[in-house]
């Protein structure tokens, strides 16, 4: 006979039985830092590649230890990133959010340089840019960090 007074099973998210699978929002979220990490890499390496040779013309070179010390901390948060997220720490939950969180504040910052035909396609650009995007990364940020298949998937890391 169960305690009526306990809380019900379902409202009880801190003892999972079994282990979630990953939500396509996380899946999601992996795959573009895993894009993003491997085209910084190729550029870093590439830059170190073109800059080697000249390394004696480099009039700077405090600029460029300070460049290249502060692109080898952004690879390695990306890198503890997506390692936190694949290990499904239970805080990076809320770093996934802060991730695409930037996405959106990237969105409305950057800047629009886009030439259109007509007046028509400007509105459908502003739309796209101003309602569209916002309620899609909306959606993912609930999907990661705020659904219930998150939630699970996030504890479970405790208990397996």
């Amino acid at each position: 006979m169960r305690n009526p007074y306990s809380p019900p099973i379902s409202s009880n998210l801190d003892a999972p039985s079994e282990v979630v699978s990953r939500p396509f929002a996380v899946w999601l979220l992996l795959f573009i830092l895993l894009a993003a990490e491997a085209l910084f890499a190729y550029a870093f390496i590439r830059s170190i590649w073109l800059v080697g040779p000249r390394l004696s013309e480099v009039s700077n070179p405090l600029g460029l230890a300070q460049s290249v010390i502060l692109r080898l901390i952004y690879f390695v948060a990306l890198l503890a990133i997506m390692t936190s997220i694949f290990q499904r720490k239970r805080w990076s939950r809320w770093l996934g959010l802060v991730v695409i969180a930037s996405f959106l504040i990237g969105n409305f910052l950057r800047a629009d340089n886009t030439h259109y035909l007509n007046e028509a396609q400007a509105a459908g650009g502003f739309v796209g840019r101003f309602v569209i995007v916002p309620l899609l990364l909306s959606w993912w940020a609930y999907a990661f960090a705020f659904s219930s298949k998150a939630k699970r998937y996030f504890i479970s890391a405790n208990a397996a």
